[in-house]
């Protein structure tokens, strides 16, 4: 585990396929409309950030309950 935020936690992993390290950051309990804006923005902005210290965007997953 790296670290929590306001939204979830956030693990280190393996990319097995490409042998390369990432970061899991599974959301929970979103409360409303605002909290989802935060994690869109959040989303478009690791889309497009290319930078050495930070991990850019592989995937996202959405998962319905």
């Amino acid at each position: 585990m790296i670290g929590n935020g306001s939204f979830g936690a956030v693990i280190e992993a393996k990319d097995l396929k490409h042998d390369r390290p990432v970061a899991i950051k599974k959301i929970q309990n979103i409360i409303d409309q605002i909290d989802m804006k935060r994690i869109l923005r959040e989303i478009m902005i690791l889309k497009y950030m290319k930078h050495e210290n930070i991990i850019s965007l592989y995937d996202v997953i959405f998962v319905r309950r």
